[in-house]
């Protein structure tokens, strides 16, 4: 428990600390293929007709965003730690005009403020390194979706093909924080996003853990030659977990 609450706070701390420049930061360390990578995650998880979205760890908002201008008719509801972040967040609602369709709640996506089934889709963007214990996290993410409804995760893993596993490791580990801290002006943030992959599990053993959790229908999809992955679960309809 106190692993956990140390966790959260830290990265609370962290992402107010970056809320200005995260999306410039997050553009320039990606190559400009975030977005892209958001879209992959939407046409994975596969939202069209749903009603209630829940985007977790919404950060400044633009996969929330980009779920309201995929499925205008659904109501999304982006969940944050970081006031900072969340900020950001409405100055983009309400350029976009989406303020009546996407709304903001500052909580931890560990102990979600929903009522069991509420949701037809929870999705969350690079959230997963930052959450402990995950198990307990997948379980709290499927009490909120309603029989049926589907989980999608967009995060970082590791590469397997052993070449490019290791020049991926020197580019993550050295130049990706040195990017993210000049452009944000934080450099200790940026050093903790390699420390953040290094505990986290592999595509596999990610697809697994969903499957204990409860979820039906697990699948992963490997982007940008594997440094990415798109997992998707559906929790049992009736008569499943």
């Amino acid at each position: 428990m106190e692993e956990k609450l140390g966790r959260a706070r830290y990265v609370r701390r962290l992402f107010d600390s970056i809320a200005f420049r995260y999306d410039l930061a997050n553009f320039v360390i990606t190559a400009g293929r975030i977005s892209g990578w958001r879209r992959r995650l939407l046409r994975e998880v596969d939202l069209q007709n749903a009603g209630i979205v829940l985007d977790l760890a919404t950060g400044t908002g633009d996969l929330a965003l980009a779920i309201a201008r995929r499925s205008p008719q659904a109501r999304v509801v982006g969940v944050d730690l970081s006031l900072e972040m969340l900020r950001r967040g409405r100055e983009k609602l309400k350029r976009a005009g989406l303020d009546s369709q996407v709304s903001f709640i500052i909580a931890d996506v560990t102990a979600l403020p929903f009522r069991d089934g509420v949701a037809d889709g929870a999705v969350n963007a690079f959230m997963l390194r930052h959450i402990v214990p995950l198990p307990g996290a997948f379980t709290e993410f499927r009490r909120v979706l309603r029989p049926g409804g589907k989980l999608g995760c967009l995060e970082l893993t590791q590469p397997t093909r052993p070449v490019f596993r290791q020049v991926y490791r020197l580019l993550f580990r050295y130049v990706t924080p040195l990017l993210g801290g000049l452009v944000s002006g934080d450099f200790e943030a940026f050093r903790y996003l390699p420390r953040s992959l290094g505990p986290y599990p592999g595509a596999p053993e990610l697809s697994l853990l969903l499957r204990n959790a409860g979820y039906d229908d697990v699948r992963c999809r490997l982007l940008a030659g594997g440094i990415v992955a798109v997992h998707v679960g559906e929790k049992p309809r009736a008569g499943g977990l």
